[in-house]
């Protein structure tokens, strides 16, 4: 017999879809008789409870659930890409990499260089080997006009 067993990341492709090894007759020489199956890496699944606060005029804590830790047939975020929309100019940006963003529970992102007042739309996407997961349900925060903390003084 031979077993080909894949790393919790990926499922065996070529070989049924539940995720247990896969067992077939092997040759005389010990080589699959068939096409050998593969191991192909699992697309992540969709983030969970994204929420986001401002922590400044200019910065932005997005805080948000790995859920494909535990969801069957999903595989894990190697990487997160952050994207964000001014929905004042409706001008998407470059999405942010937020590679060390799982390394917490949750997930948490600092997005900075926002302008203050403005309202802004995020979401965040898981990305591995597979390629990009589904979209996490968007969120909107409009920033402060000033830093916390701030006084402005007034003229007599």
């Amino acid at each position: 017999m031979c077993t080909i067993t894949c790393h919790h990341d990926f499922k065996v492709k070529g070989c049924g879809t539940d995720g247990r090894p896969c067992i077939r007759q092997c040759g005389s020489d010990g080589a699959w008789t068939a096409t050998a199956p593969k191991c192909a890496p699992l697309v992540p699944g969709k983030a969970d409870g994204l929420n986001v606060t401002a922590i400044g005029a200019t910065k932005a804590l997005l805080r948000w659930h790995n859920s494909t830790h535990h969801a069957p047939g999903d595989g894990p975020a190697r990487v997160w890409a952050v994207h964000k929309e001014s929905t004042v100019t409706h001008h998407p940006f470059p999405p942010e990499e937020a590679a060390a963003a799982c390394f917490t529970s949750p997930c948490q992102h600092i997005s900075e260089g926002l302008k203050p007042g403005e309202k802004y739309t995020f979401y965040v996407q898981g990305d591995n080997h597979a390629g990009l997961g589904g979209r996490s349900d968007a969120v909107t925060i409009t920033m402060p006009i000033k830093e916390y903390g701030e006084v402005q003084a007034k003229e007599l």
